[in-house]
């Protein structure tokens, strides 16, 4: 169960609610009646109704410090913990040793309503003349407090250029809605809610049990959120944890033989029974979240206690498909404090994770690091405010481009409880500070305030996003497809994916620094290819591609180009590049053994047309040199340079004239 209250303070609060009652003096018989309803809801951590009692008890009796006090505990503890400055205020004003822990909540209060300053003076106030036993650790716990607030007035003078917008009732409700995950693309969202239509019963609080549900992006906006049903959803709880890149396979936590990690795949349109992610993972700790790499690689997730240590772990899969054991990301990223919720990027390298540690300003506060070429992770950088508040501030996701990000909050002017919202990054953050810049803090429920720039750079992705769908040349039917992503500088596999069955979809996310291949293949099919030269530094960018794939029986006649054939500059000789796709043109071959195919080069209209017919021949015959030498047998082969006679783009271009340097199959026969 990921959505329950944190007590803040180890106060006995049953012991306590009960010994206020007696001694009370109350000015009628109703005022007792609701001062004892609500004390009563507080001990069953009913806190709306709680708060609703004591709101009328107050109402009778302004006068009753005690009164003012448990209600802003029931608003604190409830998790509106603005709204418990003004009781705890009136209770102080009245008696400012009511409690032990009266400064301690009101200065918390006060932090969370951004007063740091009175805050800080509360905080001191109860450090210096709390007496108990247990001083030394209360003495620790409010310089913690102290400090927060500090970083808090720093991180609030220094905003960060972004908007906060709440997703609307399409996904939120007046119940809890959070933990949201999405899509690389952003066309789907999945998220954790506790609302009336959830397939279990109400639980001990009184809500029905965490559901997953999810809404689809359409038109420009999200569609009315639907209750995923059986069987990610059960009659307990099931959040959601993370989602693939591709949104074909989803995490979800369900509490099952004491709470784990599951993964269900999308098939079609059904979504299939949950299976744990094993045990190496999934152990007999606590493990209440976690991400999954878009190449379905890696996961980073939480492990520790319940109540005590959370840090986080990364675990990789090896060549024999199985996750290794995991390790600790190391004292850079986690702390003595609580680390939790991570989100690892499609990128591959960029970790959005919630802390309680490092800087924050209170609660958790999210975090970016960035794992470096060495394996080693940079010091995690606050992502400032309003983004972070002095409140848990968790589940934070960023969408492929790195413009918007989701997560859950509870806010002012939202539906009623924890609501969804999108966070929009209005414009890349400087990397090196300018004294006379300035920039924009904007929040739905804030007024606009200008302010001097002085924190980390949050810049957008460098990643290319490739969508699209693949159909049937023949009937444009969806084909359900593999497709590979190949390094091909290095002849490795980067990832496999599938296109969906039902619809013939399909998203791959492609980190720059790389010469990718991507080949697409289906049994009956001639395989389709696909190149993206992207060199590190490359800016964010969507490519969308519907592929048609030629049926085997139908492709007598069809001319297939073969994307990730290279050659030297102005030479014949086949670059190692080339390899990984001259093996599957050799496997075609093989699992065909009656094709008989011809290689057709061609180039652009640079240099004259006798140098690019010989060029583009010599070309046409080393790839089927280099057939020959693997077995394929030369009757079977043939060759021709084409020189610059088919362009099939303009050669005004670089582009065009990219699209015109190409190295084709004909199929004769089969």
């Amino acid at each position: 169960m990921k959505c329950c209250k944190i007590f803040l303070c180890a106060t006995a609060l049953a012991v306590a609610v009960f010994s206020s009652v007696y001694g009370q003096k109350f000015n009628s018989k109703e005022e007792k009646q609701a001062y004892e309803k609500g004390l009563k809801h507080l001990e069953e951590k009913e806190f709306n109704l709680a708060a609703q009692q004591l709101t009328q008890a107050v109402k009778m009796n302004p006068a009753n410090a005690h009164a003012q006090y448990w209600l802003g505990m029931a608003y604190f503890e409830g998790g509106f913990r603005k709204k418990a400055v003004e009781p705890l205020s009136e209770a102080y004003k009245s008696n400012p040793n009511l409690t032990p822990d009266l400064r301690l909540y009101l200065g918390m209060a006060y932090q969370f309503s951004l007063e740091f300053d009175e805050a800080i003076k509360m905080l001191n106030e109860h450090k210096n003349q709390y007496k108990g036993k247990d001083r030394d650790s209360i003495v620790r716990l409010t310089d913690r407090f102290i400090m927060q607030c500090k970083n808090g007035k720093e991180l609030v003078a220094n905003p960060v250029s972004v908007t906060i917008e709440n997703l609307g009732p399409n996904v939120n409700t007046k119940f809890p809605d959070y933990a949201p995950v999405i899509t690389a693309d952003e066309s789907q969202i999945f998220f954790t809610s506790r609302r009336p239509g959830n397939l279990g019963k109400d639980a001990s609080d009184g809500l029905p049990y965490e559901d997953v549900w999810y809404s689809d992006y359409v038109d420009s906006a999200w569609t009315p959120a639907k209750n995923i049903k059986a069987p990610v959803n059960s009659i307990y709880h099931d959040a959601t944890i993370s989602v693939s890149a591709d949104g074909a396979t989803l995490l979800v936590y369900r509490d099952e033989s004491g709470g784990g990690i599951f993964l269900s795949d999308l098939k079609g349109d059904k979504w299939g029974e949950p299976k744990s992610i094993g045990k190496v993972i999934d152990s007999k700790d606590y493990e209440p979240s976690a991400s999954i790499s878009a190449d379905r690689k890696t996961v980073v997730f939480t492990r520790g206690n319940v109540n005590g240590d959370l840090d986080l772990f990364i675990s990789t899969k090896d060549k024999k498909d199985r996750w290794t054991e995991p390790k600790n990301l190391g004292p850079v990223v986690n702390t003595p404090y609580r680390e939790d919720s991570p989100f690892l990027h499609p990128d591959g390298k960029t970790l959005y994770f919630s802390s309680k540690g490092h800087n924050s300003m209170g609660g958790y506060d999210i975090f970016k690091t960035v794992r470096q070429e060495d394996g080693s992770w940079s010091k995690p950088e606050n992502l400032g405010y309003p983004i972070n508040s002095p409140d848990d501030d968790l589940y934070f996701v960023v969408a492929a481009s790195g413009r918007r990000a989701y997560y859950s909050s509870l806010k002012d002017g939202g539906y009623g409880d924890k609501d969804i919202y999108v966070i929009t990054f209005t414009q890349p953050r400087p990397k090196v500070k300018a004294q006379t810049d300035t920039v924009v803090a904007q929040i739905s429920t804030q007024p606009e305030q200008k302010v001097e720039e002085s924190f980390a750079e949050m810049s957008f992705t460098e990643l290319t996003l490739v969508k699209g769908q693949i159909v049937d040349e023949s009937t444009q039917k969806p084909v359900e497809a593999t497709i590979y992503i190949i390094d091909n500088e290095k002849g490795d596999t980067v990832s496999v994916l599938k296109s969906n069955s039902a619809t013939g979809k399909y998203l791959a996310t492609l980190p720059s620094g790389k010469n990718y291949g991507i080949s697409v293949q289906k049994d009956g099919y001639v395989f389709h290819s696909e190149n993206f030269d992207l060199p590190k530094g490359a800016d964010y960018a969507e490519v969308n591609k519907k592929i048609s794939m030629k049926p085997l029986g139908f492709a007598v006649g069809s001319k297939i180009i073969l994307k990730n054939i290279f050659y030297d500059f102005d030479k014949y000789t086949l670059r190692p590049t080339s390899i990984a796709e001259l093996e599957r043109l050799l496997k075609i071959l093989e699992d065909n053994p009656k094709m008989r195919i011809r290689i057709l080069s061609h180039t652009d209209s640079k240099g004259s047309d006798e140098y690019n017919m010989v060029l583009s021949n010599n070309r046409a015959r080393a790839v089927v040199d280099w057939l020959i030498s693997k077995g394929v047998a030369k009757d079977r082969l043939e060759y021709k340079g084409m020189g610059e006679t088919e362009p099939i783009d303009t050669n005004d271009t670089d582009e065009g004239r990219q699209n015109n340097r190409r190295t084709e199959f004909e199929i004769l026969s089969l």
